[in-house]
């Protein structure tokens, strides 16, 4: 390429399309960028740049169903290749193999069209449309289903052509120097009518997945090694036995006796599938075991008969903190929560927090509710602070106001955690409860997660690797993250060790990580709301009083963002997905701050201002949420937003991140989304895309219903309760041996 050609690719940019007559009668001559921000009923998977969206059309030829492959990101060497013209875009070169795969006979997903345009700069985006295959079934899927449908017999049968069909489909590929680089078993289709003991299999296998697949002259022994261990990883479902890893070899071989090249290469295939098994478990969190196919004894079933019972299948979301798993209170043999002991002794207790005022944020009004329930229930409260909104406390609070003077602010935590413990010597308390930078308490609640584990998420605010570089120069300049962060250090693992109570599975992982607290010392409650604050009494004429104001009509949606922090919340990258859909009719709510103006002028350059109502800060958050018809909350760091909980009480599906502790009250994509990159605002577009639509909202909002109605205040209340309780029998029973010690010393002194 010569440097003119070069230049004018730099500058201008390159667009190429190549398409089917079929994709021509339908969609015509679409640009990228339009296929980009087209609106899909699902999205099947989403990760690492791209995502891959359903969407069905009628038109001449009747109503067809494709696969959009949108290729969002892609890394800088691919970006690089193209620029000097001597490489593709993943979809393209998806194209390309599904192009080769057909002609050399193998099944595989029509292609219908792709698309790349790079340019102007390295930027680089793609697509792929595939025709759906209808009625089939991704092999993991397939052979758990023919287990339970087929009698052993049966079944034993059709696993091994099943697997002899696979072994040849997968040499052919081999034979070709093309390597799939992604070869598990649900990159394998067969059709659903298939799963009968006389099927025919030969060349109704289909293979899909295709963007990562070459052509290799080199190093052919590695890349052979590297598909046959992703798919000996991926045989480990119900159905499937150690012997059976044997029937595909063989028939990959095309022999029954293997030599001693064949051994080298079984063991280096099984060894390579054990480091994936490895590292799986080690991101998955869970405890390693061996693999199925090292095992040295024969797996039998003990129990099968001829209609086996259905094997228990378990899914990335439900081994790594599912919702069932975030409703967890506690596993050291406790009561569920929904069940409240009897509790007829009233306790003595004395709360901690330098300034209680319910309009400051979410944990404000989480301590003014709990002392109301704490006092209608008859306990004697005191609250320790500095200063407090007393038209919003009840009356019968017994309230200490601590000494309060000007210092420099990264002392102020220290001095009021002093005033604290001096404070609490002089009296006895039953339970005696923090909430954020103070120590001498019996229960922390972690509120507001760890200030390290803040900071470090700060930091991911920035998206390139030099301002996080500037960012951590300057964090190491701060006085005030080393004090808070000493403080931290006192407050955990020093004096008097506290029970943690943490607000979300991610913050108590990070106790773990950060100050390697034991799990027994630790227990976790999510975050909750009274769902009250949100009755439907008045809820449509605020909905259409606010909608009238701000001049929207009733059938347009509606989206809400609530935040102070506009910058940890992730505003910027929501307003970048706004530009991606620019011209559809959604409309963004964003309140909670009155410092706007920045964001104001971003909008203003992005071209959304007018699709952008900036509220600043609303006193009474319930008419924005009534106006809206979804939430969007891309934070960067959240320990358990009460945002997620108000808009869930609402009946209004959330997208939001996994560093937000709420996610994982959610169940995408039943009642909302969650994000694994926040600055992923073309992902986010999808999202919001999907959730405009009133179809797919509909149906989230009676899940959010649902999911409000699983974790109140209630629960929480009951569940703290128990624990107060817990912790306050703990200190009468070491009072009581400390008591009798000191007594037999003296009687041992006095003898």
């Amino acid at each position: 390429m010569s440097w003119y050609a070069w230049w004018q690719r730099w500058r201008r940019g390159k667009v190429v399309v190549e398409s089917t007559p079929t994709w021509r009668r339908y969609f015509g001559e679409a640009a990228v960028q339009d296929v980009l921000r087209w609106s899909v009923q699902e999205i099947a998977s989403s990760k690492q740049g791209r995502s891959v969206g359903k969407l069905t059309v009628s038109g001449p030829d009747g109503q067809l169903t494709l696969f959009l492959k949108r290729h969002y990101w892609l890394p800088l060497w691919q970006r690089l290749t193209v620029l000097c013209g001597f490489g593709e875009s993943s979809a393209m070169q998806e194209w390309r193999n599904l192009q080769w795969a057909k002609a050399a006979g193998l099944a595989v997903p029509e292609a219908l069209a792709a698309g790349e345009h790079f340019g102007p700069g390295l930027r680089l985006q793609s697509f792929l449309a595939v025709r759906e295959l209808q009625d089939m079934l991704p092999l993991h899927q397939a052979i758990p289903l023919a287990w339970r449908m087929l009698t052993p017999q049966e079944f034993q049968h059709w696993k091994t052509c099943l697997l002899q069909h696979l072994g040849q489909l997968v040499r052919r590929l081999h034979a070709a120097q093309r390597f799939h680089k992604d070869l598990y078993l649900c990159h394998f289709f067969v059709p659903a009518e298939c799963l009968r003991p006389d099927a025919k299999l030969r060349d109704r296998i289909y293979l899909i997945d295709l963007h990562r697949m070459r052509q290799h002259n080199w190093l052919v022994w590695r890349w052979r090694t590297k598909d046959l261990a992703q798919l000996a990883f991926s045989m480990s479902v119900p159905g499937l036995e150690p012997d059976d890893w044997m029937i595909f070899f063989r028939s990959y071989l095309n022999r029954d006796q293997l030599n001693p090249c064949d051994l080298r290469l079984l063991r280096r295939v099984l060894r390579k599938a054990e480091r994936y098994r490895r590292q799986n478990a080690h991101h998955a969190g869970v405890q390693s075991k061996r693999n199925w196919w090292i095992h040295t004894e024969t797996i039998t079933s003990s129990s099968r008969s001829d209609q086996p019972s259905t094997p228990t299948i378990e899914t990335p979301s439900e081994s790594s903190g599912g919702r069932a798993a975030g409703l967890r209170v506690w596993s050291s043999g406790n009561s569920s929560s929904s069940s409240l002991p009897c509790h007829p002794v009233p306790l003595r207790i004395a709360l901690c927090y330098d300034k209680v005022y319910p309009a400051r944020g979410g944990m404000e009004v989480f301590i003014v509710d709990l002392i109301r329930r704490l006092i209608r229930d008859g306990h004697e409260v005191h609250l320790f602070a500095w200063q407090r909104d007393a038209e919003a406390l009840p009356d019968s609070l017994i309230f200490h106001r601590l000494p309060m003077r000007w210092m420099p602010r990264f002392l102020r935590p220290w001095y009021f955690a002093q005033s604290c413990e001096d404070a609490l010597r002089q009296q006895h308390f039953d339970v005696t409860v923090g909430f954020v930078k103070t120590w001498h308490q019996d229960v922390i609640i972690l509120g507001g997660g760890l200030h390290v584990a803040n900071a470090d998420h700060n930091i991911l605010r920035y998206r390139s690797w030099w301002r996080r570089g500037i960012a951590r120069v300057w964090r190491m300049l701060d006085i005030c993250y080393w004090s808070y962060l000493l403080l931290e250090r006192k407050q955990f693992c020093r004096g008097r060790r506290p029970l943690i109570i943490a607000v979300s599975d991610m913050v108590k992982r990070h106790c773990q990580r950060y100050y390697h607290l034991p799990a027994d010392r630790i227990r976790v409650l999510h975050a909750a709301i009274d769902p009250q604050r949100f009755a439907e009494d008045q809820r449509e004429n605020l909905r259409q009083e606010m909608r009238q104001r701000l001049g929207i009509a009733p059938d347009v949606p509606v989206a809400l963002f609530v935040g102070h922090n506009y910058s940890l919340k992730g505003l910027g990258t929501l307003l970048q997905a706004m530009q991606v859909l620019r011209g559809k009719p959604l409309r963004l709510l964003v309140c909670g701050s009155r410092k706007d103006v920045a964001y104001r002028q971003l909008a203003h350059r992005l071209g959304v201002s007018e699709q952008v109502h900036f509220l600043g800060y609303q006193a009474d958050v319930r008419r924005c949420f009534f106006a809206a018809d979804f939430v969007v909350h891309p934070t960067f760091y959240d320990p358990c937003s009460l945002v997620v909980m108000e808009a869930l009480a609402c009946g209004l599906p959330v997208i939001t991140t996994c560093y937000n502790g709420a996610a994982e009250l959610l169940t995408p994509p039943l009642n909302g989304f969650v994000l694994d990159d926040p600055h992923d605002y073309w992902r986010l577009a999808e999202y919001l895309d999907l959730l405009s639509q009133p179809d797919i909202r509909r149906q989230c909002s009676l899940h959010a219903r649902r999911a409000a109605a699983d974790w109140t205040m209630d629960h929480l209340y009951r569940a703290l309760l128990d624990i107060f309780y817990e912790v306050a029998e703990r200190k009468r029973t070491l009072n009581a041996v400390g008591k009798a010690s000191s007594c037999c010393w003296s009687h041992s002194q006095a003898a």
